[in-house]
């Protein structure tokens, strides 16, 4: 992307910028989102069907989203998920993101933003969830997490010749714009970036490390087992559980058992 051309080229890109406000703003609300977002994934799910992706190897998919795209991606990630049973992550290019979406449901999200990106800035305030004040949010939670990687382009703006496709605007290191972007991009798709395998080696969240330990899985308690009598007392003469008919059954059938597990020698089953 080359140098704008004076105010008729400030106008243009002042129009889709304000065009693609109103696309992020649908897709965030809670009351039309829904139905937006799914219907993008429809498209992106159908293009995929299209060009030979086959949908019953569970191929992991990466959506990239350019600006308001990333809040698109987001969006239609789970609808593509519940579809596709596969994991999905998604690159968010100076992306402007809502939080109201379920970002957990990603493998993971890359960030990739400028430091004179200040369109992007705008998402952290305009919208709450983005906010710390809301640590129970998806965004926050994701974070937490580390789901979410932050990276950034250095002194990027968010479009035009100093934004992420900028082939004139160069960094110290001599790249352009453009081949940083596709560099990082890349990378971060074929799992060759430092970026990518760093996130592979995320801290187990509280939950993981419950569930290691075999006395919180429900499998560790069969229902079939029994107390030793030389190292418990009973509590009361008899326990037992109360077994009721199915749901189904429950009109047609007028009985019920009762399986005793703890009876004393002294008590007979009637």
């Amino acid at each position: 992307m080359t140098a704008s051309g004076g105010i008729f080229g400030a106008l243009v890109g002042a129009t889709i910028n304000i065009r693609n406000v109103l696309t992020v703003s649908v897709s965030a609300d809670q009351r039309y989102g829904p139905i937006y977002n799914q219907g993008t994934a429809q498209v992106i799910y159908n293009s995929l069907l299209n060009y030979g992706y086959p949908a019953n190897r569970r191929i992991p998919i990466t959506l990239v989203g350019y600006s308001g795209g990333a809040q698109m991606a987001i969006g239609a990630a789970p609808y593509l998920k519940r579809a596709l049973k596969t994991s999905i992550e998604v690159i968010s290019l100076s992306g402007v993101m809502s939080g109201n979406q379920n970002v957990l449901e990603l493998n993971h999200l890359y960030h990739l933003v400028g430091k004179q990106d200040w369109i992007e800035k705008e998402g952290p305030v305009l919208f709450p969830r983005r906010w710390r004040l809301f640590a129970l949010s998806y965004w926050n939670r994701a974070r937490r997490r580390g789901k979410i990687s932050i990276i950034s382009l250095g002194k990027v703006g968010h479009n035009g010749a100093t934004g992420p496709y900028g082939v004139e605007a160069r960094l110290p290191d001599g790249r352009t714009h453009l081949e940083q972007t596709t560099e990082l991009v890349s990378g971060l798709i074929q799992g060759t970036s430092s970026f990518a395998r760093s996130t592979k080696r995320r801290k187990p969240s509280d939950y993981e490390r419950y569930q290691m330990a075999a006395f919180n899985r429900p499998e560790y308690y069969p229902l079939d087992q029994t107390v030793d009598p030389t190292l418990y007392r009973p509590i009361a003469p008899w326990m037992g559980r109360l077994i009721l008919p199915l749901s189904g059954n429950a009109r047609s059938c007028r009985e019920c058992y009762l399986r005793c597990i703890t009876l004393l020698p002294t008590i007979s089953i009637w």
